[in-house]
């Protein structure tokens, strides 16, 4: 019979299996486990084709009767080429994500392996290494970052960069970072990192490792630096890069790279920047630069880690974000939520707690409230908050469920001395009355009346404009 009947599936060695073996619905791993493989509607084995391996998503269902669990099955992917000669280096080169899989998973910053093997799928086709995996927990950054809050964002990028400078420590570089390849998992406050494929182990003791090295591999067009799109020496540098980039799409609206107009051809020598003109205005100017810095395209010019990183966040956010937070009535009152008084109950029924245990202060809104939305196609409608309400710098507006009483809640900054009593950013207050604009919902405050004009302050772009008095009262309506 010969080969040519496998001909056109000899590089997919689990559906050649599964066509060999027609009534077979489960695939053995050794005496360890049975799995059951994803099939689409045509009852075809589902691949995911990658530029480093093919993965199966699976059913792990161990034969010592402990519980079933999700999993992934993974061998390397060499479609483009007939010469069978290369899968046994192909096969050296899942060795070695196994083996960095193993260093990763003993950090708890990656799902455990679950079992490795030799794959045939039948007498005398070639042999493949495969590894099988728990898949991760919770969900990827790419599916979380269009409805987890800016806050929320933040702290997530917090624990990354943490982690990621206690993989740099270990001597673990990832290399293919993207939104698809870390998981938050809100349940236990963690992360996981996937997809090792790319990745290298640069042993921290020994003198000269750390220097850098080649990579076979030049990442996503939108995501890498110049000298990983080269081939050239990647360095801890690099993937400072990568990190800045990750920032950059976790934060904004982009897609996950090419529809970016500020990433457009990833060649800006300064850096990319946060643009302020875009509606991004609760992402703090400690991020933007953040971001800027860490993506130049020297790399040089950027940060020389992840631990230089996190320095600048803890050196830059505290003065940026601030540690007040101002809750103005629409009668002209204010009360203040700061270090000394970190609770405040605004009605029987809702409250304000900060917290300032983190590297950066957050607040948090405790009991039955509407928020109005600032952003987006509901602009201007009041929405019911069905879950914790985070404020982190964008103001907010919101109304008790029960009063109906309306709160303007604003993060400033604390002046520490008098030098600082009329910087821009202290805790001065303005006029607290309330104005809505009639026809794009954006919330202001009065600032100062002169003559016929008004000076009004957005109260979601802290911008500052004067308007005719006349056109004001017409405009605007008295929250």
């Amino acid at each position: 019979m010969g080969d040519t009947m496998y001909e056109h599936d000899r590089h997919r060695p689990l559906e050649q299996w599964f066509r060999l073996n027609e009534a077979s619905t489960a695939l053995s791993v050794g005496s360890e486990y049975e799995l059951t493989l994803e099939r689409d509607f045509l009852e075809k084995v589902r691949a995911k084709v990658g530029g480093f391996g093919v993965v199966y998503h699976c059913i792990a269902a161990p034969y010592n009767d402990e519980s079933a669990r999700k999993a992934v099955l993974k061998h390397m992917h060499y479609d483009l080429s007939r010469d069978e000669n290369q899968l046994p280096l192909l096969n050296k080169d899942l060795d070695n994500e196994i083996a960095l899989i193993r260093r990763v998973a003993a950090l708890s910053l990656t799902p455990p392996l679950l079992a490795e093997f030799t794959f045939k799928a039948h007498e005398s086709a070639p042999s493949y290494r495969m590894f099988l995996q728990q898949e991760a927990f919770g969900q990827s950054l790419y599916d979380l970052k269009d409805f987890m809050p800016t806050s929320k964002r933040i702290e997530v990028l917090w624990n990354i960069f943490n982690h990621f400078n206690v993989l740099h420590k270990h001597g673990l570089y990832h290399t293919d970072l993207d939104l698809h390849h870390i998981f938050w998992d809100e349940d236990t406050q963690s992360i996981q990192i996937i997809d090792w494929g790319g990745g290298f182990f640069s042993d921290p003791s020994v003198t000269g490792e750390s220097d850098g090295r080649k990579l076979k591999h030049g990442g996503k067009e939108y995501w890498v630096s110049p000298e990983q799109r080269k081939r050239e020496l990647y360095t801890e540098r690099s993937e400072v890069f990568l990190l800045g980039s990750l920032v950059y799409f976790f934060l904004t609206n982009e897609n996950n790279g090419d529809a970016s107009p500020d990433y457009e051809n990833n060649d800006n020598p300064d850096g990319i920047a946060l643009d302020s003109i875009r509606r991004d205005e609760d992402i703090p100017d400690f991020l933007r630069e953040l971001v800027y810095q860490a993506t130049r395209w020297e790399s040089a010019d950027r940060f020389e880690s992840v631990a230089a990183m996190l320095e600048f966040w803890s050196m830059s956010c505290q003065p940026a974000v601030g540690s007040i937070l101002t809750v103005h009535t629409t009668s002209g009152e204010h009360f203040t939520v700061d270090e000394k008084n970190p609770e405040i109950s605004l009605d029987s029924d809702l409250g304000i707690v900060a917290d300032y245990s983190s590297s950066f202060p957050s607040w948090r809104v405790d009991g039955m409230c509407e928020y109005l939305v600032h952003h987006g196609s509901s602009i201007g409608e009041w929405k019911f908050n069905h879950s914790t309400l985070h404020i982190f710098q964008r103001p907010m507006l919101i109304r008790s469920a029960s009063s109906g009483e309306v709160y303007l809640v604003k993060v400033a900054r604390a002046a520490t001395s008098s030098s600082e009593g009329n910087d821009s950013g202290s805790t001065t207050l303005e006029n607290s009355t309330l104005y809505r604009c009639n026809s794009t919902g954006d919330i202001v405050v009065v600032l100062d009346e002169k003559g016929d004009t008004i000076s009004l302050k957005n109260q979601y772009t802290l911008e500052v404009k004067r308007i005719g008095r006349e056109d004001f009262y017409i405009s605007h309506t008295e929250m």
